[in-house]
């Protein structure tokens, strides 16, 4: 399967401003690209600007758009969402990480070229572990989640509504 995506580069600071005049959500965001460490990585950003933003990684080979609308744009009616292509998948450019440690830095990389200071970081499957290892860095096999039952706390009333 071929992704093709139509090629828009903005500024993130320019992106801010287009979703705080509000309507934006996943499926209209438009994709956008930003450079770090020689990777072009793609990206989609919605939500309520103003917080800590809330970094969305993805299972590998997934691309952002593999996450449910359903899901990222009710956690973007109270969070900064951020969805993005890991390096090497779909349209971002570079090679594809091998391990979770590499997919941790590559997040780590694309984080920092849009000039974050502070996110929260959000996984599915592998990229949950890659969540892990970018919260806790230090932990010998990656980390364990410290409070899993605040995180079905949450969850449970993310989907009560």
């Amino acid at each position: 399967m071929v992704n093709v995506v139509k090629k828009h580069t903005i500024s993130y600071e320019l992106a801010q401003k287009m979703v705080n005049k509000g309507g934006v959500t996943h499926q209209t965001a438009p994709p956008q690209f930003v450079e770090g460490n020689g990777i072009r990585f793609a990206y989609r950003h919605f939500g309520k600007v103003g917080g800590v933003p809330l970094v969305f990684n993805m299972h590998y080979p997934g691309a952002m758009d593999y996450w449910d609308p359903t899901v990222t744009d009710g956690l973007a009616r109270d969070r900064e969402v951020i969805l993005f292509d890991n390096a090497g998948v779909s349209s971002s450019s570079g090679e594809a990480p091998t391990t979770c440690e590499q997919m941790g830095a590559k997040a780590v990389a694309f984080s920092r070229a849009l000039g974050l200071n502070r996110a929260d970081m959000l996984g599915f499957s592998i990229g949950g572990m890659v969540a892990q290892l970018i919260i806790y860095p230090d932990s010998n096999h990656g980390s364990q989640f410290q409070y899993p039952e605040l995180f079905v706390e949450h969850v449970t009333q993310f989907l009560k509504g």
